[in-house]
């Protein structure tokens, strides 16, 4: 996941660069990919705004502009035509030097004057899109810095997250726990206010016909939503974790699941109706989703219904006929927590990983759900005017808070360094967890969020990699040392080798496994093989029983660049019991 530096440096509170972030996450727990930066200082580019367009008196595909770039109007002549007045662009002014190469000077172009350069995202160096001049948003403040205005002091983290840690750490939130941690703080980012208004909506009915394929599902109507561009430090947010802007509504779901981890999904109220049933589809049930495809379900995969049909593939993409447009005035929100191998099963056979699939399918926590729908309503209430009509919560069995006992000896025994009792109960306190007890076995109670704690030595491992694994001593093994036993069959099987590169033969590598019809011209066809129920391909769906069909495919290849050559192949064959 591409995480943003300043995103993280906001929440975590911490002040190293971009790169110190880097090396502490590599110390501590995670593999990074790399770091993007911007290497271009924008001087002299600064945001306008258009305040009046006319013709050009000499030239038909030129427009004159006037425009406002906070200390002066400028008069600026340009031939894009996908601008309007109030439009708020990037302004190159006399003297800008573009990432280009272009050195911006007065000109005069057909007879008429121009005092700098509207700019497309190529000539910024920021893609090769050259339709039009880059429409920056709204709210932005006329006169500022380009590179201001868009963060692009920013850098994009790329983190490798594992398996057992994508619950909480493919988000920036537990990111940030974790440089706060190291760094000896508390996360500054309060879960506990985030309480979700029990207003019940009388406009919607939420079913979950199998609590085993969702365990919550919370969904919210908001109205009289204006749905438009996002305001540009959201846009900004989005590009710099690796997203593409879309509208306010998505664009505010997708910011939620990036900062807490959960994702979230936009409906169209009028195209859904009163009522979502959460349920398996129906053996050959087909749907259309969001990037216009047409995928054929079975009984295995989850979906959001009306009482029609299908209008949301759960946890993985929306419906064609659901989503959200510029004409939508009331939405629905999800936050829902779906069942994972589900997720999985159905984003593997469809090949859809989509950013929401790869979340669920690793399990998330299911009280994220409430967080994120408080968080996500804060939001678009501020950004398109909406306001909560109400909220509905199906919660069958609510997750709970579970113990795990710790041996704070046993921590020096197995790290192999004493640390203190006191730094220990402080790492686990900073990771989110409650110490409970003063003796030297504790209870320690773990947060719903880190589903991947359940004995003692994985928080020991959490111990040990927030001390700083690099802090542990290097100490010589105590065990007595013994010499190993020689292995008789390898030792032929080695100086056999060598005896016949020796002699000018080349060793060969094939795969354990054939086809039948390599077997049929090995004249093996007739021996039973043992045969893989999942094999990769029908040409390799038979153990072999002989090391000859892959030397014939060996000498079938040499032939085509060497008249001469000599291979030979040790491995293993295997036989059906009873069969030798």
């Amino acid at each position: 996941m591409k995480y943003s530096y300043k995103w993280l440096k906001e929440l975590s509170g911490t002040k190293k660069s971009a790169q110190e972030i880097a090396d502490l996450l590599t110390f501590h727990a995670f593999e990074i990919e790399g770091i993007e930066k911007n290497e271009n200082d924008f001087d002299k580019v600064v945001v306008g705004q258009i305040l009046e367009i006319s013709a050009h008196p000499n030239a038909d595909k030129l427009q004159l502009t006037k425009v406002n770039v906070g200390k002066e109007v400028l008069e600026i002549v340009c031939g894009a035509r996908n601008i309007k007045v109030g439009d708020k662009v990037p302004v190159a002014l006399v003297g800008a030097k573009l990432p280009n190469g272009l050195e911006i000077k007065e000109a005069e172009i057909r007879g008429a004057k121009s005092f700098g350069m509207l700019c497309a995202l190529d000539e910024l160096g920021m893609g090769s899109d050259h339709s039009g001049i880059f429409i920056l948003g709204d709210d932005l403040k006329v006169g500022v810095s380009f590179a201001e205005a868009l963060e692009l002091d920013d850098a994009s983290i790329e983190v490798d997250v594992l398996a057992n840690r994508a619950h909480d750490a493919l988000s920036h939130v537990g990111m940030a726990r974790e440089i706060a941690a190291v760094e000896k703080r508390k996360l500054d980012y309060d879960y506990e206010v985030l309480v979700l208004a029990k207003k019940k909506t009388k406009k919607l009915k939420v079913t979950i016909s199998d609590k085993s394929i969702c365990s919550r599902y919370i969904g919210a109507v908001l109205e009289n939503v204006k749905v438009g561009d996002s305001p540009q430090w959201l846009r900004n947010r989005l590009e710099k974790s690796g997203i593409r802007a879309i509208n306010n509504v998505v664009d505010a779901t997708n910011f939620v699941m990036l900062e807490l981890g959960q994702p979230l999904h936009a409906f169209d109220c009028e195209k859904v109706g009163k009522e979502i049933v959460v349920r398996n589809a129906k053996e050959g049930e087909e749907i259309k989703i969001l990037d216009g495809s047409a995928k054929k379900l079975n009984k295995e995969d989850i979906v959001i219904a009306d009482r029609e049909k299908a209008i949301a593939l759960a946890g993985v993409m929306g419906g064609f006929d659901s989503g959200v447009t510029n004409v939508t005035t009331s939405i629905i929100l999800e936050a829902a927590n779906f069942d994972a191998p589900s997720i999985r099963r159905t984003r593997s056979r469809l090949a859809l990983p989509t950013d929401a699939a790869i979340r669920f399918e690793k399990k998330i926590d299911p009280s994220l759900a409430e967080k994120a729908m408080v968080r996500v309503i804060e939001i678009l209430e501020h950004i398109s005017g909406g306001e909560l009509e109400g909220v509905v919560d199906e919660y069958p069995k609510k997750a709970k808070y579970w113990s795990v006992k710790l041996d704070l000896d046993y921590v020096g025994r197995l790290l192999g360094e004493d640390v203190p009792v006191k730094r220990s109960k402080e790492i686990l306190s900073l990771l989110g967890m409650k110490v409970k007890g003063s003796g030297k076995i504790v209870t320690v109670e773990i947060p719903t969020f880190r589903l991947d704690l359940e004995t003692q030595e994985d928080l020991i491992e959490e111990i040990g990699r927030i001390y700083g694994y690099e802090k542990i001593k290097a100490v010589p093994p105590l065990a007595p040392v013994q010499s190993p036993v020689i292995n008789e069959e390898r030792f032929f099987e080695r100086k056999l080798k060598n005896i016949l590169v020796a002699e000018g033969f080349s060793e060969v590598y094939n795969y354990s496994f054939y086809g039948r019809k390599d077997a049929g011209i090995a004249e093996l066809a007739s021996i039973k093989h043992v045969e893989l129920e999942n094999s990769l391909n029908a040409d390799q769906n038979l153990m072999r029983v002989s090391l000859f069909p892959g030397l014939l495919k060996n000498v079938r290849e040499n032939l085509k660049n060497f008249r001469e050559f000599s291979i030979f192949e040790m491995g293993r064959v295997y036989w059906r019991n009873g069969d030798i």
